[in-house]
């Protein structure tokens, strides 16, 4: 019979899986978990969540989102497509 925390261990693998699916189905398995790490990792720093938040409530999140993508480069808009 299986502990109790490796149902909860194998419950999150797969959660992750189809998460990775979902957001980075041509990266690979690695390359795509790897993002998702980061993601978490950046989603523990406070203060860039509280920016996140105060952005997303703004009435002007289209024209900021616009205003960011237009700065990056082409290099950066090919690692997000």
């Amino acid at each position: 019979m299986l502990s109790p925390m490796h149902d909860s261990d194998s419950e999150r693998s797969r959660t992750l899986e189809q998460l990775r699916l979902m957001l980075f189905p041509n990266l690979s398995q690695e390359e795509g978990r790897l993002r998702i790490e980061v993601a978490f990792a950046r989603a523990e720093d406070t203060k860039r969540a509280e920016r996140v938040e105060r952005l997303a409530n703004s009435p002007d999140l289209d024209e900021e989102l616009l205003r960011s993508l237009r700065r990056l480069s082409a290099d950066e808009l090919d690692e997000l497509t």
